[in-house]
């Protein structure tokens, strides 16, 4: 990257490339505020962009997701019976067209319970907006927990 600091921040045009120099950047910022942005990806694409990263994000956002998860999760039965409770921790990735892929469980609490949380996060499939990195649409990694409770 190449700009100029001033008092310690960036303070002007910013350019950079990656290290295989097939994807570069430019950059404004004023007083270490970004400004805005464009990069060029490896089809000579130009994307341009007022946030250097943006989070992918359940279509109509987290209280629609949650919202999703609680009209589609099951309790399984075994699971009832066995008075199996707690939370599943389920990673995956948010791919460029929103689609899921790579689901696996980082905590596991009871078999059933940690097949039927990977079972809802897969029918989210499709209704995310995917993240973006300099303008560019990116993979993430999204990691959440699903409460199994019952009373």
């Amino acid at each position: 990257e190449e700009g100029i600091y001033k008092n310690g921040l960036r303070d002007s045009v910013w350019v950079g490339c990656y290290t295989d120099g097939k994807l570069c950047y430019r950059e404004v910022y004023q007083e270490g505020k970004f400004i805005n942005g464009t990069s060029n990806d490896t089809l000579g694409m130009t994307y341009t962009y007022d946030e250097v990263s943006e989070q992918a994000e359940y279509k109509g956002g987290i209280r629609e997701l949650y919202k999703f998860i609680g009209q589609n999760l099951k309790y399984p039965i075994d699971a009832m019976r066995n008075r199996a409770t707690g939370k599943v921790f389920v990673k995956f990735a948010i791919e460029k067209d929103g689609s899921i892929q790579d689901i696996y469980v980082l905590k596991n609490i009871y078999p059933s319970l940690d097949k039927e949380a990977i079972e809802t996060i897969k029918k989210t499939s499709k209704k995310w907006n995917p993240g973006k990195q300099r303008g560019m649409l990116v993979r993430v990694y999204f990691t959440m927990p699903i409460s199994f409770l019952f009373e």
